[in-house]
């Protein structure tokens, strides 16, 4: 996941680099297929996080409450053939919706958009659903990082066992909090732009300027989520023993 998010940033980096030109965007097989990829990788690791954090505070707050394997994968399989069925349906059957990819110069990065033709629900029904996807998750996380922070702060550590829980738990606190700083701001946007939607008032005051319009969209969709993927890997070599272990004898062979 790490490495799949950090490759979708590729192109990205690149038409800023060629001043926002649109490169391997402009073929439209990639760019709905980028848009595919893109979506499904950064909704899949916020779900995953979610789903890490909610059973590691069971862990915390229940320790003899045991976490069903079995339905976690269920609803991770259920939320993943959700995500893959819209990304089919919105990649590669667009002209059913009425809705067109193309490059947005603004965000550097390909989306699409409903035409004309299309009921006007649509683009607001979409855009709840993607304030959804990325909110539910985020707060969820929030919440299970908050009660995980309470406990670990009450909890009086006494043996090498609790010590090694302890610290597994403030581990994993970190990850958590690395994810809500990086998520939070394409939290907000969406949640801006879903209002805006519904107040057509709104849209001036919040996307009327420059850095709203050509920047907002690219730091909190692709920069933010690319750096969470990025740190991600430094605070597993800084927190996890095994993970150096492995790194330094990998590096010795090279």
């Amino acid at each position: 996941a790490v490495v799949s998010t950090q490759s979708t940033g590729i192109p990205v980096m690149l038409a800023l680099y060629r001043s926002r030109e649109p490169g391997v965007f402009s073929y439209f097989a990639f760019c709905a297929s980028w848009y595919a990829v893109f979506e499904y990788v950064t909704r899949i690791s916020m779900f995953l996080v979610m789903l890490v954090s909610v059973a590691r505070t069971l862990a915390i707050v229940r320790p003899f409450y045991h976490v069903s394997r079995r339905a976690v994968l269920c609803v991770f399989v259920c939320y993943s053939a959700f995500m893959i069925i819209k990304s089919m349906v919105f990649s590669l059957i667009p002209a059913l919706l009425d809705a067109l990819f193309y490059y947005n110069s603004g965000a550097a990065y390909c989306s699409y958009y409903f035409t004309d033709k299309a009921p006007g629900r649509w683009t607001k029904i979409d855009h709840i659903l993607y304030t959804i996807e990325i909110g539910v998750p985020s707060i969820v996380t929030a919440l299970t990082f908050l009660v995980s922070l309470l406990h670990l702060n009450k909890t009086t550590v006494t043996t090498t066992s609790q010590s090694s829980n302890h610290r597994a738990s403030v581990t994993m606190s970190l990850f958590t909090a690395l994810f809500l700083i990086c998520n939070l701001p394409i939290f907000i946007n969406f949640l801006l732009y879903t209002v805006s939607l519904f107040w057509d008032t709104a849209w001036e005051p919040i996307y009327g300027n420059m850095f709203m319009s050509w920047y907002s969209w690219l730091i909190s969709d692709v920069i933010f989520v690319v750096l969470n993927a990025t740190l991600n890997p430094l605070l597993y070599f800084a927190r996890i023993t095994e993970f150096q272990n492995w790194v330094r004898s990998n590096v010795v062979k090279m």
